[in-house]
């Protein structure tokens, strides 16, 4: 079985209809629209109408990743404040992120997936698709 996160802001367990929420905004920033570090698994509920619940959030986030985590995620709009990608170049980012998730999907599939394995995955996810330099 695939493994699915709960909804990070509220706990809710996962439904086919989640989607991915972004701790910051792609309205406001759009350079991490594609960072793996600012995407998880969200409830429509929370996403669109309660704003992303980001109290709810960055809760579930600490309880989820540690308090460490945090500290990470709330450097990312500092650390990636401007991405300049061509067009060319934004296909092949698509095009590894699509290959990555594949291998992601059946790695899930086979094993049980540890919260050290997740920030592995993620780290690992964002240098594959190759827009975010760790």
């Amino acid at each position: 079985m695939l493994f699915r996160s709960n909804c990070i802001s509220s706990g809710r367990p996962y439904k086919s209809n989640d989607q991915a929420g972004h701790y910051y905004s792609v309205g406001a920033y759009q350079s991490l629209r594609f960072n793996l570090h600012n995407i998880y698994s969200q409830s429509v509920a929370d996403n669109l109408y309660k704003s992303g619940n980001p109290i709810g959030f960055t809760k579930g986030l600490i309880d989820t990743f540690g308090a460490d985590w945090i500290k990470l995620v709330t450097k990312l709009p500092e650390a990636y404040r401007h991405i300049k990608l061509t067009k060319e170049e934004l296909k092949e980012c698509i095009k590894n992120a699509k290959d990555f998730l594949k291998v992601v999907k059946e790695y899930k599939t086979e094993n049980q997936i540890n919260t050290s394995q997740r920030i592995y995955l993620r780290n690992l996810g964002n240098q594959v698709i190759g827009i975010y330099t760790e």
